[in-house]
């Protein structure tokens, strides 16, 4: 039976994916676990629609993070953070800190794993850190001011 697979199946195949499989395995196994749907004319016709949406919004994230990753290449990411009488941070700058700080300044949502930083910034002063925007790797500026 042919089906179109709609999440990746380890050792059948990717989502979107036209596959020949076993009648058994399709109606008991796959279609009813919302893994798969027959490959009908319209059915058909629903996954290349999918396709399509999912490569334009796939090139529509690399032109808006190649715009991203040439901002924060060339301006700093400043957080305002409070700090004691002996200058030590209440908090500690973590990823989501820089991901909500992007998110403020730039308009953009990006994932947390995207900024690699090996541990929480832990003391008010500028550092260097690296984010991974799809195919593009940036290193940039992070200002921690204390107020």
């Amino acid at each position: 039976m042919k089906v179109i697979l709609l999440k990746d199946i380890g050792r059948v195949g990717k989502r979107d994916e036209v596959k020949e499989v076993a009648d058994g395995y399709a109606l008991n196994f796959l279609i009813p676990r919302g893994l798969a749907q027959e490959a009908s004319e319209e059915n058909l016709r629903e996954s290349e629609n999918r396709k399509q949406i999912s490569e334009n919004a796939r090139r529509e994230d690399g032109a808006r993070f190649a715009l991203l990753a040439k901002q924060l290449a060339s301006e700093k990411i400043t957080i305002q953070v409070r700090v004691n009488k002996q200058g030590h941070l209440y908090e500690h700058i973590t990823a989501q800190k820089i991901v909500n700080e992007i998110k403020n300044k730039y308009n953009i949502d990006i994932a947390v794993d995207m900024i690699m930083l090996d541990k929480p910034i832990r003391e008010a002063k500028v550092e260097k850190v690296e984010i991974k925007l799809g195919s593009h790797r940036v290193i940039s500026t992070v200002e921690i001011v204390p107020i």
